[in-house]
């Protein structure tokens, strides 16, 4: 992309070969615009700044500290019934697996404020309507307006055949809690802290004499996470579990839930740090901003999972491990046939 800037625009590059992801693609169609606005839009994501001095541009890489914290926008809209095109009161808007949220007025209007720029999935969730959901991205603060329209659920949730043993309504209530307490949360001790208030919205299905378990939920799940602090609210499309893997898909958010005392959020914002330091979300960040080595990551493409038992990992560059996709602050990892193991190493 540079070398055709520079042929079409007479411009000359001046950078470090490691600035730019190896292997990226682009694919841009713009007439009459400026090197500054198209440079603008290359450069989304990649933490690179350009200074221009006549026909040259130099490149070099921002560093955190000069980056300023994302800027802010608001999403709001109506939500309608489909066929009557009335507006529906009640319905829940939020942010795919975030805190941001909110809840129609009896005008059906909604209005979630302080959401940072990037890409996002709207869920519009109402129980006695179909789920709805639209996916976008934002790479300035200007407001977001959309209209939707939800279509009535005719169909409601079959009986479900407990076969196998039969359990108990007793012992049905203790497994359910193991289930979701065991095995969907984990086995962490900030998971030895979370409880789920509501299993009776569940329905689970036993076969191979409870060796397999199927579950679904009639209503979002509520789990209480006393050791950070949120209420989570799941609303389950189905749950899979055998003896070798557990598989889930649904729509999650985060409610903030008020300590009872300095000593309690005190405890939640030290939980929710140690938490946040190591996760995947922390490396993918760091990666991003160039600075994972510094965050104490270190990462080897490996070519299968017994290899992380070798005594010498050799720590691989990771310049080219996320590209940036299509859609602005969205990226795409290219890992081709192999794996990526990952080690944080700051608290050793």
């Amino acid at each position: 992309m540079l070398e055709k800037i520079s042929a079409l625009g007479g411009y000359n590059f001046s950078y470090n070969p490691t600035l730019l992801p190896e292997g990226s693609l682009f694919s841009f169609q713009f007439e009459n615009i400026g090197i500054r606005p198209l440079l603008d839009k290359l450069f989304v994501g990649l933490y690179i700044r350009y200074s221009i001095d006549r026909d040259q541009i130099v490149l070099s890489r921002k560093e955190p500290q000069d980056v300023v914290d994302d800027p802010f926008f608001t999403i709001s809209g109506t939500v309608r019934e489909q066929d009557t095109h009335e507006p529906i009161p009640g319905v829940v808007v939020y942010l795919d697996g975030t805190t941001c949220g909110a809840v129609t007025n009896e005008n059906g209007f909604f209005k979630i404020q302080n959401v940072p720029v990037g890409g996002y999935q709207i869920v519009v969730s109402h129980v006695a309507y179909k789920r709805k959901f639209l996916k976008f991205s934002k790479s300035n603060a200007s407001d977001f307006s959309f209209t939707t329209h939800l279509e009535p659920k005719i169909d409601e949730l079959a009986e479900i055949e407990i076969t196998g043993t039969r359990l108990k309504k007793k012992q049905t209530d203790e497994y359910i809690h193991k289930l979701f307490e065991q095995q969907l949360l984990g086995n962490s001790p900030n998971a030895a802290e979370c409880h789920l208030l509501n299993p009776e919205v569940l329905d689970i299905e036993f076969l191979d004499e409870g060796k397999i378990i199927k579950a679904r939920a009639s209503a979002p799940l509520q789990i209480e996470n006393n050791a950070l602090g949120y209420l989570l609210i799941v609303e389950l499309d189905s749950f899979y579990s055998n003896n070798t893997r557990i598989k889930y898909t649904g729509q999650l958010r985060f409610e903030e839930m008020k300590p009872s005392n300095p000593a309690e959020s005190k405890k939640w914002k030290t939980n929710r740090l140690d938490t946040y330091n190591g996760s995947m979300r922390h490396f993918f960040k760091s990666v991003v901003e160039g600075n994972y080595r510094k965050q104490g990551f270190r990462a080897s493409f490996i070519d299968q999972v017994m290899d992380v038992y070798k005594p010498a990992v050799v720590y691989s560059k990771l310049d080219s491990f996320l590209l940036p996709s299509d859609q602005p602050l969205n990226w795409k990892i290219a890992i081709t046939n192999r794996y990526l193991l990952v080690e944080y190493r700051k608290e050793l």
